[in-house]
C-alpha cells in the first residue's frame, strides 16, 4: 500500500541555488554539490538550513572513499548502521553508472526519525536535487519497516528504514551475518567519539563476517590512525583513507556533548575503507580475536590512553588523573576493566602473536612493529622509567577548561584525593612489566618481532632510556609515514 509522493513539507531552498540535476561526466554529484554550497551560505544560515547542512555533512568524505574504487566496485547496495536522518549516502549513488539501481538500508531503534527522512527527502526535492516517486506507510509502533523509492539524476534509488525494538529478545545485534549477504558496503558514522566504541563495531562486523563463505563487505568507518591517541587499522587492510571531517563532530552544545547539529571539529581526522581482504580474523579462535582487539587498543599506550574531548587543531583531552580515576584507558574491547598485572597483557600479547602467524607478509610486519613498539614501551617502564612524556596528550593535560562538567569536576576532586594511590599504581607497573617481557624474549614472539624491519626497529643491545624513547619516537613516526602511502 503506497501513497502519493505528496508530503506537504515544504522548505526554503537555500539562496545558494538547487541541485543541477545529473552530472555531467567527471562532475561531482548534485547532492555533493548542494551539501557543499549549504555549507558556504553567503548570509547566516537559517535553522532549517542548518539542520540540512547536518543531515548532509561529511558527504565528501564518504565520496571520497567510494570514487577511489572502480566503476564496477562501486556498492550498489549499502547498510548505513544507526542512521538517524543522515541523507548523505544518497550522494553515493551518483557515483554509480547511468541507470543502475541504488540501495539504502537504514538501521535504527527510533521510530520517530520517519519525520526527519521525510523533510530531508522533501527538502531535496524541493531543491531539485532528486524526485521522490513513492513513499510507503508510516512505521506504526516500536518496530517496522519503510520504503521511499526515488531517482537520484539518472539513477533510482531506494532508501529502506528497517526500526528494530531493542527491547525485543534478539533484536540487539547491530551487524547480522544476514544483513552482511544483503550489501556491499556497511557505513559507521558517528557510532562513538571515542576510538573504542568504533573499534567495538569492527569486532561486530568481524564477528557476523567469520563464518560466511564469501568475501565481505567493505566497511566505511571514522579512520582511528587518525586521532590524537590513534588505534591501528591496518590489520583490516585500509583500502582507502581521507582526511575530509567525517564522524562525530564539535555541535556547540560543549566539549564531549552531543547536539541536534553537529558541524564543528570532528574528533578524528578523516574515514577509512576496509576491506578485510587479509583473512587471518577468520582463522583464529574467537577469545584470541578478542585478545587481539585488546592489544589494538593497548600496544601504544597501554591504559595511558585519554578522553579526547574537542578535536581539530586546538584539541581538548581531559585531565590525566580523572582518566585514571574512571578507568577511560584501561577498558578491554569488551568495555570492562583491564585487568592490572601481567596475566592480561601476556593473553593480548599471546593473540597478537597469533595473528601474526595466520596473517599474510604486510599485516604481519605491521602486528609485528606494532609488538615491538609494546616491548620498547614495556622496557622503558620495567627500567623505572615512565611514559607518560611519551603520550600525545602530555602538554595538554594543564588546560583549565578541560573539567567541561559538574560530574567531571566532582570525579577529579575525588581523583585528587587518591593522587597516591596513582603514583603507587605507576610504581607498580614496572614489576609486571618484567613479567610481561619474559613472553616478549620467548623464541615465538622474538621469530613474529623479527618482521618488524626498518626505521626504529634495529635492535641496540641493552639500549638506555634515552635510546629506548628514541626507538619508540621513530618507530611510531615511521608508522604513520607508512600509513600516508595509503591513497
Amino acid at each position: 500500500m503506497w501513497r502519493a509522493a505528496s508530503l506537504g513539507l515544504l522548505f526554503l531552498v537555500a539562496a545558494a541555488g538547487g541541485c543541477a540535476g545529473p552530472p555531467e561526466a567527471g562532475s561531482a554529484p548534485s547532492i555533493g554539490d548542494y551539501a557543499a554550497d549549504l555549507s558556504n551560505p553567503v548570509d547566516e544560515p537559517t535553522p532549517e538550513t542548518r539542520l540540512m547542512m547536518h543531515r548532509l555533512r561529511n558527504l565528501d568524505a564518504m565520496v571520497d572513499l567510494v570514487s577511489s574504487l572502480p566503476h564496477a566496485e562501486r556498492p550498489r547496495s549499502i547498510a548505513y548502521l544507526a542512521s538517524g536522518d543522515h541523507l548523505a549516502p544518497l550522494g553515493l549513488c551518483e557515483l554509480l553508472p547511468e541507470g543502475e539501481t541504488c540501495r539504502l538500508i537504514f538501521t535504527e531503534v527510533d521510530p520517530g526519525l520517519q519525520v526527519g527522512i521525510d523533510e530531508g527527502v522533501a527538502h531535496l526535492a524541493q531543491a531539485d536535487c532528486l524526485q521522490l516517486v513513492k513513499t510507503g506507510p508510516d512505521i506504526q509502533g516500536a518496530s517496522g519497516r519503510r520504503e521511499w523509492q526515488l531517482a537520484v539524476g539518472s539513477n533510482r534509488a531506494t532508501i529502506e528504514l528497517r526500526v528494530t525494538d531493542p527491547d525485543t529478545p534478539g533484536s540487539a545485534a547491530l551487524i547480522t551475518p544476514q544483513l552482511l549477504n544483503e550489501v556491499d558496503l556497511v557505513i559507521s558514522h558517528d557510532w562513538s567519539g571515542e576510538p573504542i566504541g568504533n573499534l567495538q563495531v569492527i569486532r561486530q562486523f568481524v564477528a557476523a563476517a567469520r563464518h560466511r563463505p564469501e568475501s565481505p563487505p567493505m566497511l566505511m568507518i571514522e579512520d582511528l590512525e587518525a586521532h590524537l591517541f590513534p588505534v591501528d587499522l591496518s590489520p583490516f587492510v585500509r583500502r582507502a583513507t581521507t582526511s575530509r571531517p567525517y564522524g562525530h563532530r564539535d555541535s556547540g552544545e560543549g566539549a564531549g556533548r552531543h547536539g541536534r547539529v553537529e558541524l564543528g571539529e570532528p574528533i578524528f581526522g578523516g574515514a577509512a575503507l576496509l576491506d578485510f581482504s587479509d583473512p587471518w580474523w577468520r582463522e583464529i579462535d574467537n577469545a584470541s580475536l578478542d585478545g587481539f582487539f585488546d592489544f589494538l587498543l593497548m600496544n601504544q599506550f597501554d591504559s595511558d590512553r585519554r578522553n579526547v574531548l574537542r578535536g581539530g587543531p586546538d584539541p581538548l583531552v581531559a585531565p590525566m588523573l580523572l582518566d585514571w580515576w574512571t578507568g577511560y584507558g584501561a577498558r578491554g574491547i569488551d568495555g570492562k576493566p583491564f585487568e592490572p598485572g601481567s596475566a592480561s597483557r601476556i593473553l593480548m600479547l599471546d593473540a597478537a602473536v597469533k595473528a601474526a602467524e595466520l596473517a599474510g607478509p604486510s599485516v604481519r610486519r605491521r602486528i609485528a612493529c606494532r609488538l615491538r613498539l609494546y616491548s620498547l614501551l614495556l622496557r622503558i617502564r620495567a627500567a623505572g622509567g615512565d611514559t607518560l612524556d611519551l603520550m600525545p596528550g602530555a602538554a595538554l593535560s594543564k588546560r583549565g577548561d578541560a573539567l567541561v562538567s559538574a560530574d567531571m569536576e566532582r570525579l577529579y576532586r575525588q581523583a585528587l584525593r587518591r593522587a597516591g594511590d596513582f603514583r603507587a599504581e605507576r610504581d607498580a607497573f614496572a614489576k609486571y612489566a618484567s613479567e610481561v617481557l619474559v613472553f616478549l624474549d620467548d623464541d615465538r614472539a622474538l621469530e613474529v618481532l623479527a618482521r618488524c624491519t626498518g626505521s626504529g626497529t634495529a635492535e641496540t643491545g641493552e639500549p638506555n632510556d634515552k635510546d629506548l624513547r628514541q626507538a619508540y619516537r621513530e618507530l611510531v613516526a615511521s608508522m604513520a609515514s607508512e600509513d600516508a602511502t595509503i591513497p
